[in-house]
């Protein structure tokens, strides 16, 4: 199940500190890939580090590309 899409959520990500965290997705104001949805812009996987993210420890989320796929709800 996704977490809750809530401004303690979203000050607890750590999206915009991720490497993923590209041109393309800043132009866009994408944060919190693991609440919302997918990225609309393209990722690289190799750079995401979804596993050290609070949100993802506090919500006993699994995978680890959720800017990518919708996996491990």
């Amino acid at each position: 199940m996704r977490p809750e899409n809530n401004e303690t959520n979203y000050n607890n990500c750590i999206c915009k500190a991720c490497p993923s965290y590209n041109e393309c997705t800043q132009r866009t104001d994408e944060k919190g890939f693991c609440m919302d949805k997918r990225s609309s812009c393209k990722i690289d996987k190799n750079s995401c580090i979804c596993g050290s993210c609070p949100v993802y420890n506090e919500n006993n989320l699994s995978g680890g590309y959720f800017c990518i796929d919708e996996k491990g709800y």
